[in-house]
């Protein structure tokens, strides 16, 4: 057997043990409490930092086209976009760390739900993964000056195409 077919072996193998492990759980809501995170870090001690992630990798996408691996049993893309998404995601992520491979991990929030996400929001995001130490916890869409962790959002540039004639109607929608 050459070694391609092992690595793949391998991954496939530590997939379907987080799959195991996620059913091995206290069923606290809405975060279960289970012993998956035992099995990524095995991975990726085990099998180290590109096959461990690979091997979690696989886990998450088998999850994401609806194979019942996650938790109680569930599967499907609703899931990675639920309470627990982050924490599965984050399997990646752990699995090079116990290789002790240095990720950076940031996170935020978007201050008002009802308000659309602006192009200057998201180059906001990008400046903030560019900085020498990126603010994790940030705030977009609002200035948030009771915490301080917005991000400073700059005017976006403009991406159409010259000679687009941009144009705003009011009143079309269901609002009467």
């Amino acid at each position: 057997m050459n070694s391609t077919t092992k690595n793949l072996i391998y991954c496939a193998l530590f997939a379907a043990l987080t799959a195991v492990f996620s059913q091995i759980a206290i069923p606290i809501e809405p975060v279960p409490v289970n012993l998956a995170l035992f099995s990524v870090f095995v991975a990726g001690g085990l099998l180290g930092a590109a096959k461990g992630s690979i091997s979690q990798a696989v886990y998450i996408l088998l999850g994401a086209v609806g194979a019942p691996v996650f938790s109680n049993l569930h599967g499907g893309f609703q899931v990675l976009i639920g309470p627990t998404g982050g924490y599965i995601a984050g399997y990646v992520v752990a699995a090079l760390a116990e290789t002790g491979v240095k990720a950076t991990v940031v996170g935020g929030r978007y201050g008002l739900g009802s308000k659309d996400t602006t192009p200057a929001s998201i180059f906001a995001v990008f400046a903030n993964l560019d900085a020498k130490k990126p603010k994790n916890g940030f705030t977009i869409g609002i200035v948030d000056d009771v915490t301080g962790h917005s991000l400073e959002e700059k005017p976006a540039p403009d991406t159409a195409p010259a000679g687009t004639i941009s144009c705003k109607f009011w009143g079309l929608g269901g609002d009467g």
